[in-house]
C-alpha cells in the first residue's frame, strides 16, 4: 500500500500534521535542525510539526537553542490566527466558479465519501462547495484526533515566543500561495484522488506514526521513503508543486540569508529537507556546511 500513500503524504507536506512521540531510541538520536555555515556565518534550519500534544512541551534542547542564538524567525507561511484569518484560508478552499463536488465526483465516489464522513460526525452536503484539497484536510484532522494529535505545533509555538520577544517574523511564501497549493489537488483527476484518500484511512496511523518518529530523530532517509517518494511515484505533478517548485523557491531566500547582518532560525516542514532536490542537499551542493544537530 506504500505508493498509495501520497495523499496523506500530500498534507503532511503542506500542513505537517504530525506530533512526537517520546522514545529510548530518538531521544539519544540527533534532532531535526541543523546549522547551515558558511565561513563565520550561519543560520539554522528546523524541520516543523504543525500538531502536538501539550505533553511534547517543552520541545528538544536544539530547538530552544536555535532560536535563542537567532535574530529572525523565519516560517513557511503566515499562519492565520485570527478567526478572520482563518475564514478567509478556508474560503481560498472553495471552488470560485460555481462548482460542488457532487458536479466534479462521479456518483460512487461521492457516495463512498459522503459514507466515510458521516460516518465521522460530518455532512457532504454541508461542504459542496469545496475543493478535494479542503476534503484532504479535513479527513487529516479526522484521522489525527483518532490517534490523539491535538493542539499547539512548532511553529505556532515559536511564533508566540517571537512575538513575545519582539522578534522579527519572515516568511518564505505567502499564504494564498499555499492555499493555491492546496485548492489545486487532484485538480481534474477528483475521482481518482478521492478513492486513493479514502483507501489510505485504515492506515493512516500508521503513516503518521511513521514520519513522526523519523520526525523526531532527523531521519532524512525515512521521511523521504514515507513521505516523499509515494507522492513522486504516484503524482509527479503535485511533487513538482509541493516539493521541487518550492524548495526551489526557498533556496533564493536562504542564499540570501548569507547577504545580510541577522541569524535567522528557519522552520519548514520535514519533508522539504529530505531527498535530491531537498533543502539540506541543495545547500551541501552549494557548498555550505550542514551540521546535524544532536
Amino acid at each position: 500500500m506504500l505508493k498509495h500513500r501520497f495523499v496523506f503524504s500530500t498534507l503532511l507536506t503542506a500542513l505537517v500534521a504530525v506530533v512526537s512521540v517520546f522514545s529510548a531510541a530518538s531521544a539519544l538520536a540527533d534532532s531535526a535542525v541543523w546549522k547551515v555555515s558558511k565561513g563565520s556565518d550561519y543560520f539554522y534550519l528546523g524541520g516543523s510539526a504543525h500538531l502536538l500534544p501539550a505533553s511534547d512541551f517543552p520541545l528538544p534542547a536544539p530547538y530552544q537553542r536555535a532560536f535563542a542564538d537567532s535574530d529572525v524567525l523565519v516560517l513557511e507561511t503566515e499562519l492565520p490566527k485570527t478567526p478572520q484569518a482563518q475564514q478567509e484560508f478556508i474560503s481560498m478552499l472553495q471552488y470560485s466558479d460555481g462548482r460542488t463536488l457532487q458536479q466534479v465526483l462521479s456518483a460512487d465516489v461521492y457516495r463512498q465519501l459522503a459514507d466515510y464522513l458521516t460516518a465521522n460526525g460530518a455532512n457532504l452536503n454541508d461542504l459542496q462547495r469545496f475543493t478535494p484539497g479542503f476534503i484532504l484536510m479535513l479527513a487529516t484532522q479526522i484521522e489525527s484526533q483518532k490517534i490523539g494529535i491535538a493542539g499547539e505545533g512548532v511553529d505556532a509555538y515559536f511564533q508566540q515566543q517571537a512575538e513575545n520577544a519582539e522578534k522579527p517574523i519572515w516568511f518564505l511564501e505567502a499564504l494564498s500561495y499555499q492555499a493555491q497549493v492546496l485548492a489545486e489537488l487532484g485538480q481534474g483527476d477528483e475521482d481518482d484522488f478521492v478513492v486513493r484518500m479514502l483507501a489510505e484511512v485504515p492506515e493512516a496511523g500508521q503513516v503518521l506514526q511513521d514520519t513522526i518518529a523519523a520526525w523526531r530523530s532527523g531521519d532524512l532517509a525515512t521521511i523521504q521513503r514515507v513521505v516523499n517518494e509515494p507522492m513522486l511515484e504516484d503524482d509527479p505533478a503535485s511533487y513538482q508543486a509541493l516539493f521541487t517548485q518550492r524548495n526551489d523557491n526557498w533556496m533564493r531566500k536562504l542564499l540570501g540569508y548569507f547577504r545580510n547582518a541577522q541569524r535567522e532560525f528557519v522552520l519548514v516542514g520535514a519533508g522539504h529537507l529530505a531527498g535530491d532536490d531537498g533543502l539540506i542537499a541543495q545547500l551541501k551542493a552549494q557548498g555550505f556546511v550542514v551540521q546535524q544537530l544532536p
